[in-house]
């Protein structure tokens, strides 16, 4: 019965997933996130249920939309897979669980927003505050961070500035170590992944590696 209920947060975690996903992509183009139903981005073909399935639908469908043929991103099942377990991880065995699951859950939201467009929209922080009123915070932290990574990213334009906003936002709700983690792992990530498939980028989606740094930093402290 036990594995029963672990599965079964699992799968309403990929879903929970999938669905921020689709709020990510489609409110910055102002789109409905109820219709139209869930198509191909590329030839607009409706998709049929069993092919929106987090996670499976990406093997039923073989990395490739079955009607244009476009490869379908990673990214999207490998963040499935991701919170749903991460997600999973924090319902068993963590305090503040729906804190932190809420502060993922946004950082998710931002991270596909980015991956997508390159973006992280200001406007969109603000429902994010209302964690302020469940979750220890410290403005000190938030202004520190903002200040330090809004000048290195002035000087060294290592940074765009919605890496700035997200992990300043962090740093309202983590502690500086952690945060100083998330900036570490994230990087290394980035790093890795640019020297295992040879990728040069002219511009970087760093918002999603943050959202994996930060998985694994909430998982472990």
């Amino acid at each position: 019965m036990f594995i029963l209920y672990v599965f079964l947060i699992f799968i309403l975690s990929a879903c929970c997933c999938s669905f921020l996903n689709l709020v990510a992509m489609r409110l910055p183009k102002n789109e409905s996130i109820v219709s139209p139903r869930s198509h191909c981005d590329y030839c607009s073909t409706q998709l049929k249920w069993f092919e929106l399935i987090p996670i499976l639908g990406y093997a039923i469908n073989r990395t490739r939309c079955r009607y244009c043929n476009l490869r379908i991103s990673l990214y999207f099942p490998l963040t499935e897979l991701v919170f749903g377990l991460s997600t999973t991880y924090i319902y068993f065995t963590q305090e503040l669980v729906v804190e932190k699951i809420v502060l993922l859950s946004l950082l998710l939201f931002f991270a596909c927003m980015d991956y997508c467009y390159q973006v992280v929209m200001p406007f969109f922080f603000a429902p994010a505050l209302l964690l302020m009123f469940y979750y220890p915070f410290s403005i000190a932290h938030f202004a520190i961070f903002f200040v330090c990574l809004f000048s290195f990213s002035r000087l060294t334009h290592g940074l765009g500035m919605g890496d700035v906003e997200v992990l300043s936002f962090l740093a309202l709700f983590l502690p500086i170590i952690s945060c100083l983690w998330i900036i570490v792992l994230a990087s290394f990530l980035c790093l890795v992944l640019e020297l295992c498939y040879k990728v040069r980028f002219k511009k970087i989606s760093f918002v999603p590696y943050i959202y994996f740094a930060t998985v694994l930093v909430t998982i472990l402290e």
